[in-house]
């Protein structure tokens, strides 16, 4: 008897531009995600939501039902784009204004190529590695939620930064902890596409408002590799009953720990960029990845049915910002200067510069947010 043949990843899901390109709520888009993530390995998911498909598919889709083909492109790239330029299927934009604007409103099948001088150069996870990242501190003792809100609203879009970090206000924990926004989108995607059996001890203990909460998850999938797991363990999870007020150190105090290899790999270093300073910031660093991100939503969750509410590191993720990563990932190509050719070559965006544009895009929103009176 033949075995049944493995479906592909086609055949399992529609293809995602009709969630990309749509105009879901954020609960019908998490939901959406939930039911195709369902008939997906983790890998798949990673392949699926979080992965760009490449320099020659997004080219393919530009050129789709034009005199072109990607042999023209392969033959002449500058006559090509030059060609896809007039047909309105590639735009440059020339200020980071502008390119916020087409990256936001982008089309299926439309590319934005985006210059060198609007987007990082740092390669790959070296960007999230070295630069500078937001400072979120506690003001009179405000959640760490609101600080982290109340901080998102000063981003200005001529700031690059590499994410966030919050640091323990008391003595017991000064380490810094740093969150990007693309760990954040992606956390939330896989916490809503991932149905295998992830397994979530909780532990209020006897007096919680004082001293936090204790919790650990296993059996985390790894994104790339099928036949890996990762676990991680939280100290001092800010819990309350119904007040905020109540909770441990309103967050700034939680602790953490994971098996991720990007957590090892960050706290590799000799020191970080400070916005507008020459010496570098010293201190122990600890990463939360999207690894995390996911671990924590199901341990808030798991919380909740023990009867406590969850303060967060982190805000919600919405259907914008989740679209716009997708259109990161799906309409952009950026340019790198080649050494070794001595040209100019277009690539996919790293995850470096994706967290670049994630950035720019807070700070977009925030100079075109409605002006309130005071």
């Amino acid at each position: 008897m033949n075995e049944p043949r493995i479906l592909t990843l086609e055949e399992k899901v529609p293809p995602l531009e009709d969630l990309i390109y749509g105009i879901h709520t954020t609960e019908e888009l998490l939901k959406e995600i939930s039911e195709r993530g369902r008939k997906l390995s983790a890998t798949e998911c990673c392949e699926y939501f979080c992965t760009p498909p490449g320099k020659k598919t997004i080219l393919e889709g530009a050129l789709e039902g034009t005199e072109k083909t990607i042999g023209h492109y392969s033959h002449d790239s500058k006559e090509t784009i030059k060609y896809l330029r007039t047909q309105g299927r590639i735009k440059i934009p020339s200020t980071e204004s502008s390119l916020i604007e087409v990256i936001t409103s982008a089309p299926k099948n439309r590319i934005i190529i985006i210059r060198r001088n609007l987007i990082t150069q740092r390669p790959g996870f070296k960007f999230l590695k070295k630069e500078s990242t937001k400072n979120v501190a506690q003001k009179e003792d405000e959640p760490v939620e609101t600080a982290f809100e109340r901080e998102l609203r000063k981003v200005k879009i001529t700031d690059n930064y590499c994410g966030y970090h919050i640091q323990g206000h008391s003595w017991t924990n000064k380490t810094y902890k740093l969150i990007a926004l693309i760990d954040l989108v992606r956390g939330f995607i896989y916490d809503s596409a991932i149905h295998t059996a992830v397994r979530v001890d909780c532990y209020a203990g006897k007096n919680p408002l004082k001293t936090g909460g204790i919790a650990a998850a296993t059996q985390i999938p790894s994104f790339h590799d099928k036949k890996k797991e990762y676990l991680a363990g939280f100290e001092g999870i800010p819990l309350y009953k119904k007040r905020i007020s109540e909770a441990f150190n309103q967050g700034f105090e939680i602790s953490a720990s994971t098996s991720s290899p990007r957590e090892l790999w960050d706290m590799m270093k000799f020191g970080r960029e400070i916005k507008g300073k020459i010496e570098l910031r010293k201190g122990k660093e600890k990463r939360w990845d999207h690894h995390f991100i996911f671990a924590y939503q199901r341990i808030a969750k798991e919380f909740k049915k023990q009867g406590y509410n969850t303060l967060k590191p982190y805000l919600e993720t919405g259907a914008p910002v989740i679209r716009f990563y997708w259109r990161l990932l799906h309409n952009c190509l950026a340019e790198r200067w080649d050494e070794t050719t001595q040209k100019m070559v277009l690539e996919p965006l790293k995850i470096g510069q994706a967290e670049h544009l994630l950035w720019k895009r807070e700070g977009y929103e925030n100079e075109h947010a409605p002006k309130t009176l005071t």
